[in-house]
């Protein structure tokens, strides 16, 4: 974020593994249980994350991941998961 503008700038490459921490991080500082959160993906980086959370969604994903995936979906409009979370 720069002068409260989003950049889609990297600033840190966290991989599979620093995506669990990086929820459990979350979930301590928001007061919740991974339980009670929702992860969306698209490739096998997101497996550990998938089985961390309470609702899982691939979007766009590999065979494998919407194997594991409690719900996947092919679309071009994020707002289509929406289905899936309410």
């Amino acid at each position: 974020m720069n002068d409260n503008v989003l950049t889609g700038n990297i600033l840190k490459h966290i991989g599979s593994s620093g995506k669990v921490e990086s929820l459990e991080h979350y979930c301590q500082k928001f007061d919740c249980l991974p339980s009670e959160c929702v992860a969306v993906g698209d490739g096998l980086s997101d497996y550990d994350i998938f089985n961390a959370v309470g609702c899982s969604i691939a979007i766009n994903a590999d065979e494998k991941l919407t194997n594991i995936a409690d719900h996947s979906i092919n679309t071009d409009n994020i707002m289509d998961i929406i289905n899936f979370i309410l």
